[in-house]
């Protein structure tokens, strides 16, 4: 009689990282054997390169100890910029590993990853590490990446924002990252579009962009293109009005002139206050799309149903705002993050 046969490769390793053993188990019948193996296996840890010539683990940018629990190098962004980091204390052991707490979070690169806000509420600007949603989204990617940095911008809706927002970033990262580095952003709403420019200036510097994370970011075609990504996601709520409004057809303060110029002095006056606000580009309206383009660094993901199954609250800005502030929606993003 023919006995149907799982085998299984049970690894294990310390919570800091140390190498236990691994077994291979053979399962029959729902009985299991095991007996202890060789592993020569070079991707060992968090699937992170091991030297078996020095016991030590590659992480990407700095060489990690876990015998010791530590990278055994500074971190050069601590090192370099203490102050930044005072309201997170642990970060300021410019050693330690995961902020020393391995078992919920992983320190893959030991840098950090970024974050962009975006508009959720006019009357809510997500200006400071401590606004609404902040620490929770800033909690989640020191779990997924080990660490991560606020990065604030004007938040204001227009083209030149958005550009001088993107030069920024890609600036500050380029100041705290070597070129062979993995950066990782996370960004919501508009955000999206000033990290989706800065991958691409990166790119264009020969730095490597690993993940690029978006939850309600507005798609509208020209702003930027992630190709040069390894990868991408967007996060979607089809029950979001912001998201797909937020296009670039028309502006409020034009609109609003035009609208001021019409009431004045009839139509040419509305034709001049139209240009004149049109000139001044504050607050972008138009059709926008909810995802990327498909190719195959690409993950649209339809959040919807997470939204509404954990209900809160109702309303527009809600809705839009738990594309990403949402710890349901940051759940199912985990799988797919590229570590």
């Amino acid at each position: 009689m023919a006995i149907n046969k799982k085998f299984i490769l049970i690894i294990s390793f310390a919570s800091f990282g140390s190498f236990l053993f691994a077994a291979d188990f053979c399962v029959a019948n729902s009985l299991a054997n095991g007996s202890q193996i060789v592993f020569n296996e070079q991707r060992k840890y968090i699937g992170q390169e091991y030297d078996a010539d020095t016991g030590l683990d590659y992480l990407n940018a700095r060489y990690y100890d876990a015998k010791r629990g530590q990278f055994i190098s500074q971190d050069p962004l601590v090192r370099d910029n203490p102050e930044k980091f005072l309201a997170d204390p642990q970060q300021l052991n410019d050693y330690a590993y995961a902020r020393n707490n391995p078992i919920n979070a992983s320190d893959p690169s030991g840098l950090k990853a970024y974050f962009s806000p975006g508009f959720a509420d006019p009357t809510q600007a997500r200006v400071t590490t401590i606004s609404p949603g902040i620490p929770g989204v800033m909690s989640w990617m020191k779990e997924q990446f080990g660490s991560a940095e606020f990065y604030g911008w004007s938040q204001r809706d227009n083209a030149r924002a958005f550009n001088n927002a993107a030069q920024g970033l890609a600036n500050k990262v380029m100041a705290e990252n070597k070129p062979g580095d993995p950066i990782d952003f996370v960004a919501h709403s508009d955000g999206g579009i000033v990290e989706g420019k800065a991958a691409q200036i990166l790119k264009s510097k020969g730095f490597n962009v690993r993940n690029v994370v978006m939850g309600g970011t507005p798609i509208r075609p020209g702003d930027f293109n992630l190709s040069g990504v390894q990868n991408a996601v967007m996060a979607y709520n089809n029950d979001d009005p912001i998201q797909n409004r937020g296009g670039n057809l028309l502006t409020a303060s034009g609109l609003v002139g035009g609208g001021l110029g019409l009431l004045l002095c009839g139509a040419p006056c509305g034709m001049i206050g139209f240009g004149v606000g049109s000139l001044m580009s504050k607050g972008e309206i138009g059709p926008a799309g909810r995802t990327l383009p498909e190719a195959s660094n690409v993950h649209n993901i339809n959040v919807t149903q997470d939204i509404n199954s954990h209900p809160e609250k109702t309303g527009i800005f809600y809705e839009h705002g738990n594309t990403i502030f949402n710890q349901a929606v940051m759940n199912r993003l985990s799988g797919f993050i590229q570590k």
